[in-house]
């Protein structure tokens, strides 16, 4: 409900108070469950109006480069990983106040919007940055 008054992304405005409360680490890791959560309700509400060829197409993309992230994520020094996510709340800002408007994206491109996407979401939780892709 807060992200839907105030325009952002829920995971945008708790990822703040999660990493001041549980530090970076298990920040990201809630965050993740909490967007794992939200996703699978969404899919189970409309079900029937999923496309499962874009779930594919986007999956293809954004399932190895989550294991990827994951990976890096698991490796890399905290002080990298609070820096990560600083830049990634002040980027999520500016990005979701212009809504900027994205083009239409064919196979290989929507692949690689989910290999963004993925590696992105293991790297910092979540991120707002496809919200307005589409696919041709």
């Amino acid at each position: 409900m807060l992200s839907a008054v105030t325009g952002f992304g829920g995971a945008v405005i708790v990822t703040p108070l999660f990493v001041a409360v549980l530090g970076v680490r298990d920040a990201v890791a809630v965050l993740t469950v909490v967007q794992l959560a939200s996703n699978v309700s969404r899919v189970a509400f409309n079900r029937h109006d999923v496309d499962r060829s874009i779930v594919l197409t986007f999956s293809a993309g954004a399932v190895p480069a989550a294991v990827v992230g994951s990976l890096l994520f698991a490796v890399a020094p905290v002080p990298a990983l609070v820096r990560a996510v600083g830049v990634f709340l002040l980027v999520a800002v500016v990005w979701l106040r212009l809504a900027p408007s994205m083009p239409r994206l064919g196979g290989p491109a929507f692949a690689g919007l989910g290999a963004a996407s993925g590696l992105g979401s293991a790297l910092v939780g979540s991120h707002p940055f496809i919200r307005q892709a589409r696919r041709m």
